[in-house]
């Protein structure tokens, strides 16, 4: 869809596409098409050649809204457990609890076990031993998991949007703009680690501990946590 628009309303539309991350314009960009104006990157090369800019969704967009809410009945469905992930071995047996939707008691997000004392100290332990091999990793290879990380949450948008909404009692727009911020810092981050970085000027600083607030959990958790990575 295109509409027709002058002056304002142009920046307006122009400037709403970039912060939503959308796929194009819904305007005219260009001199042949209507008022001079210079060619305009599209959203997603907002940024230039440094990184992609998240995608995003157009609400406004009927058969976008069908497909979302297609997506997230069927994510509705899945019954979810979360429990400590340790590198050498299973955690430690505990109770689930449950985990409520805020808006609705009776829809159970999931299950979630919490960590015991002792997956807390193995899994310090099992940073401890590797950090030297994480510190010797080349800068461009950390940026890459970085990148990599970027991509799935970005393919797995309508998940982590439903978790949101369902966990955190966020609105729609307020979780596509977690997990677009999200994903913005993981390609911020491996930008400048790229270009930045080397093993020599920046050592790495070893094991780190990252306490994510409640109505931030994803975007949150990877502001503080993600500069640590690469290094």
């Amino acid at each position: 869809m295109v509409r027709l628009v002058k002056g304002a309303y142009w920046d307006a539309e122009i400037k709403r596409a970039q912060v939503d991350g959308l796929d194009g314009y819904p305007v005219y960009t260009r001199k042949v098409y209507t008022d001079p104006h210079r060619k305009i990157a599209l959203p997603r090369n907002l940024y230039g050649a440094d990184r992609f800019n998240s995608l995003g969704m157009d609400l406004a967009n009927e058969h976008v809204l069908q497909q979302l809410n297609t997506a997230l009945i069927v994510d509705a469905q899945e019954q979810r457990h979360v429990a400590p992930m340790l590198a050498a071995t299973p955690a430690s047996a505990g109770d689930a609890l449950k985990v409520l939707n805020p808006a609705d008691h009776q829809d159970v997000v999931g299950t979630v076990q919490e960590a015991s004392a002792a997956d807390v100290e193995l899994a310090l332990q099992q940073a401890v031993l590797a950090a030297p091999q994480w510190a010797a990793t080349a800068p461009a290879e950390r940026a890459a998991c970085l990148e990599r990380m970027a991509d799935l949450m970005e393919a797995n948008m309508a998940t982590l949007m439903g978790l949101a909404v369902r966990e955190s009692g966020k609105t729609l727009p307020n979780a596509i703009a977690e997990v677009r911020e999200a994903v913005d810092f993981c390609r911020y981050y491996a930008a400048q680690v790229r270009s930045e970085f080397n093993n020599q000027t920046h050592p790495a600083l070893g094991p780190v501990v990252c306490i994510s607030p409640w109505n931030f959990p994803l975007a949150t958790w990877c502001w503080p946590s993600l500069p640590s990575k690469p290094r």
